[in-house]
Formats: structure tokens, C-alpha cells, sequence
């Protein structure tokens, strides 16, 4: 049955009767906040789309006091973890953008206009190229007379918490599969390097491969990067390999393949279509879906 959501995003609309402002990187009060403090509403939101969907989400930008002229403010997505040296980021994890760029748009800048506090803009993303882990990471550009140190307001909208603050607004975005969603986790013991993968549908053609993966100077575990995908109705194999012939799991780490269907989101496990470790020199998993 194919999946279909309907995703709508309604651009935050806060309503501050009162501002409770924290100590970041310095002992800034609200009486020390003046027009030239300017943030991102900062969440950490996740866009969920199927292949192919077009979607736009509102980011916000505000102010700490309104001023009688209109303010540009100038964006950046992140690429690299060149955030201002000057302002050290709330969060210890510099974030970078992994989505490709030819499948979303983020205007260069916003305005802020006189006597206002606060202003949208838009940021279209498209279903396409909808690989696990992608991120859209964007901040304001450093400009003379602004300051941009760290603060922070914090307050709620509805029943959520939310920050406004010089730093960054990160965008997960999350692929929707309205098909058959294949998780392919493999786990590898010391020797990495004897193993490989490959998917084939029912004409025998690899839909992907994987391996080998790194040797390492101790025995364990060493879980890869899962590989989702997202399947139509058939008939599949999966071929796992071992160049030595003694498989995943014989006595250097409990290593494992496994093979999952996922909800269309892939946020929980449906059924467990296939895992092992004991093998010999490669096993074959035959399944179908539906």
C-alpha cells in the first residue's frame, strides 16, 4: 500500500510577553542586549519527505530590540565548520551540511524591517538524493556593528521550548520510503577488509554493494554506516562475503550482517528479515517483499 503524507509547515509565529536571558560565554543581562544583537531561532528540526516532494519550511531570524530602519541580515550555509571565531557556538558539535545543494535553496538574506523584531524566510527542499544523515546547517554572517557573541532568550511556543540565539539553525532532513524500506547494517570483526556485499533483484542485477571495510589492531565489533534504501515489490538476494573464508564472527569480534524492513520513515524496526555472523566463505539471503 503506498504511503502518503500530506507535510505541511507553518512557519513559527512566537508571541513573547517576557524574555528570560542566560549567561553564555559572558555575563550579558536583558538591559545589556541592545539593536545590535540578532539570532536564529535554533531547534533542532527534522523535514521528512518522499522521493521527489518539494517542501518549504520557514526559518526565522529576530532581533533583541527593534530599531526605525530596515536590518539585512546575511546567511550562510555551512559547508565546513567555519563558524565566527569570534563566538563560540552553544552546542559543542559544529554541525556541517551533507544534503546536496542542487536539491534545496536558502535565500542569501533576510530582512528585518523598522520597528519590527523579528522575520522569515524560506527554505525549498526537494526529495531527492534522500540518503540517511543528511543536513541543511545554516548561520548569519559576522557584519560590522553587529554583535555577535553568544546570547541567548529563551521562552515557549505552545507547549515547546525554544532558543533564540547567535549560532546556527540545523534542518535533519529524513527521507520517507512509500515503498518497501531495506536497512542493510553491517558490523564488522577485526578484519574488515575480507568483507563485501552486494543486493541483487530478481534479474540478477546489483542494485548496491558495499565493502570491503578497515582492519583494525584489535579484535571487536566495528558497526558501519547502515544503507537504507527503498525497494519496490520483488524478488531480491543478498551475498555476503568472507575473502577468508571463516566469515564475520570466528573468534576476532562478534561481527554481523543484518538485513531489516523499516517503517517508511525508518525510525523503527518492521521485521528482521535476515542477521548472521557464522558463516564460511559467503551466504546467500533470498527474500521478497511485499
Amino acid at each position: 500500500m503506498k504511503f502518503n503524507k500530506l507535510i505541511k509547515f507553518v512557519s513559527l509565529s512566537i508571541a513573547m510577553s517576557f524574555f528570560i536571558v542566560s549567561c553564555e560565554v559572558d555575563s550579558k543581562s536583558e538591559n545589556h542586549l541592545d539593536s545590535t544583537h540578532v539570532g536564529l531561532v535554533k531547534n533542532a528540526y527534522t523535514i521528512s519527505l518522499l522521493a521527489g516532494e518539494t517542501v518549504t519550511y520557514d526559518g526565522k531570524v529576530f532581533a533583541a530590540k527593534a530599531v526605525n530602519y530596515d536590518r539585512i541580515i546575511d546567511l550562510k550555509v555551512h559547508f565546513t565548520s567555519d563558524f565566527n571565531t569570534n563566538s563560540v557556538p552553544v552546542s559543542n558539535t559544529v554541525e556541517i551540511t551533507t544534503a546536496n545543494p542542487d536539491y534545496f535553496t536558502v535565500p542569501a538574506s533576510v530582512t528585518i524591517p523598522a520597528g519590527e523584531v523579528e522575520a522569515t524566510f524560506p527554505i525549498s527542499i526537494t526529495g531527492t538524493d534522500l540518503a540517511a544523515g543528511r543536513k541543511i546547517v545554516i548561520s548569519i554572517v559576522p557584519q560590522e556593528y553587529r554583535d555577535t557573541s553568544v546570547w541567548r532568550i529563551m521562552g515557549t511556543f505552545g507547549t515547546a521550548n525554544y532558543e533564540i540565539l547567535y549560532d546556527r539553525l540545523t534542518l535533519d532532513i529524513k527521507p520517507i520510503c512509500d515503498l518497501n524500506p531495506l536497512r542493510i547494517t553491517i558490523a564488522t570483526d577485526r578484519y574488515g577488509s575480507e568483507t563485501t556485499w552486494e543486493l541483487y533483484d530478481a534479474d540478477l542485477n546489483i542494485i548496491t554493494q558495499g565493502g570491503p571495510y578497515a582492519t583494525t589492531a584489535t579484535s571487536g565489533v566495528f558497526p558501519q554506516t547502515p544503507v537504507d534504501l527503498c525497494l519496490p515489490n520483488g524478488n531480491y538476494t543478498f551475498v555476503v562475503y568472507d575473502s577468508e573464508g571463516d566469515g564475520m564472527n570466528a573468534g576476532y569480534g562478534e561481527g554481523y550482517y543484518q538485513l531489516q524492513k523499516m517503517s517508511p520513515d525508518g525510525s523503527a524496526v518492521v521485521t528482521e528479515i535476515a542477521k548472521n555472523g557464522v558463516f564460511g566463505a559467503n551466504e546467500v539471503v533470498e527474500f521478497s517483499f511485499p
